[in-house]
């Protein structure tokens, strides 16, 4: 789930995310190549995150929700309107996260 879109610099934003891992029985592996396969799309541009926290990094071994955060470089749409934004964790069981910025 997306939560929250932070602006917390002149070039760079947080997106605060909650992963729910309801089923071990595919990939252990959430974030299967690192950060780098990770993107976040606004409006069509996408951004690779340049940090994380709280996120499940390597192996997931449990059920349960992980709370926590991507950091980016760039700036994002500012404005009037609502934009679409997509969030792609490279996982064979994961569908993107998909809503509006408004």
């Amino acid at each position: 789930m997306l939560r929250q879109l932070r602006v917390t610099g002149a070039n760079e934003f947080v997106v605060d995310v909650e992963i729910t891992i309801t089923d071990l029985s595919g990939d252990p592996y959430l974030f299967q190549a690192g950060l780098g396969d990770i993107k976040f799309a606004v409006n069509g541009t996408e951004y690779t995150p340049t940090g994380y926290r709280n996120l499940p990094p390597g192996q997931v071994t449990a059920k349960g929700t992980y709370s926590g955060y991507l950091t980016f470089a760039g700036r994002i749409p500012s404005g009037s309107g609502s934009y679409p934004v997509k969030l792609i964790i490279p996982s064979r069981l994961s569908q993107p996260l998909e809503g509006w910025l408004k």
